[in-house]
């Protein structure tokens, strides 16, 4: 039978041992997050440079001639749209312009 110095001599080295182990896996997995973090960040970077390119080269498109733009289906999509919904909210008084009898006001 075993004394109890030896049994927490061995609880103490196995729970070290063990600490040690776990730490080590969890350095492991930190430095793989910290890897894949970076490659995403580097892939998000590549795609947001490519957006901007081709926005720009967009923009250019319409700065030059915005009318390209009524033939796209998402553009035609978006006049029926608005059209439904004009159509769709009550008829309000018109506004009624009038001219102040005092041209000072």
């Amino acid at each position: 039978m075993q004394n109890l110095d030896d049994s927490l001599s061995m609880y103490y080295a196995l729970r070290q041992q063990k600490a040690v182990e776990i730490s080590a896996r969890i350095g492991q997995i930190q430095l793989q997050l910290a890897t894949e973090l970076q490659g995403l960040q580097e892939l998000e970077q590549q795609l947001l440079s490519a957006q901007e390119n081709v926005l720009e080269q967009i923009r250019l498109v319409l700065e030059t001639d915005a009318r390209s733009l009524l033939s796209t289906p998402q553009f035609q999509e978006f006049v029926r749209d608005l059209l439904k919904e004009v159509k769709a909210k009550p008829k309000k008084a018109s506004f009624v312009l009038e001219v102040a009898p005092k041209t000072t006001k």
